[in-house]
C-alpha cells in the first residue's frame, strides 16, 4: 500500500501548453505543473521512508482533495492525472495503466492525500458467469 500527502494537484487541462512556431505545433510542460512537481518531490522525499511499499501491477486508488478549494476548483476528477503520473515517476506504482479502480473526493485535507493498494488477479475474477464461462469484472471498491 502507498499513502502520501501531496500539494493540491493541477488540472489535467493545465499540465502542458501548446504553441505554434514556424508552422509547427510545439508542446511544453506548463511552468505551474513543473512547480507543482518540484513541490511534490520535496514532500515525497520527506515521506519516502513511511509512505509504503511500491506497487507492481494492478492497483486501486483514492485521492482526497482539499475541500476548501471547492467550488473554485470544481473539476476534481481532472486532478488524478497529475497524481498518478507523479506516483509512477517516483516508482510508487509501476504504470498508471494498471489502475483497475479509482475514486476521488473533497475532504478535510491539506492539498491532496492519495492512497493506492495492490489488487491481485484473483480479486479481478468475478464469481458471476456469462453463458457458463467465467468473466472478468471491474473492481468496484477502491478500499
Amino acid at each position: 500500500m502507498v499513502i502520501l500527502d501531496l500539494p493540491f494537484p493541477p488540472s489535467a487541462n493545465r499540465l502542458t501548453r501548446h504553441s505554434a512556431k514556424g508552422g509547427k505545433l510545439l508542446s511544453y510542460t506548463n511552468p505551474d505543473y513543473a512547480s507543482w512537481r518540484k513541490e511534490a518531490e520535496g514532500m515525497f522525499l520527506q515521506q519516502k521512508k513511511y509512505c509504503g511499499t511500491p506497487i507492481k501491477g494492478f492497483f486501486s486508488y483514492h485521492i482526497a482533495l482539499d475541500k476548501t478549494r471547492w467550488p473554485k476548483a470544481r473539476d476534481g476528477d481532472n486532478r488524478s492525472k497529475a497524481v498518478l503520473d507523479f506516483l509512477q515517476a517516483m516508482g510508487l506504482i509501476e504504470d498508471d495503466k494498471f489502475a483497475v479502480a479509482g475514486s476521488w473526493s473533497w475532504a478535510p485535507v491539506s492539498g491532496c492525500f492519495v492512497q493506492a493498494r495492490a489488487v491481485t488477479k484473483s480479486e479481478l475474477e468475478s464469481p458471476a458467469t456469462s453463458h457458463g464461462k467465467k468473466s472478468k469484472a471491474t473492481l468496484i471498491s477502491a478500499g
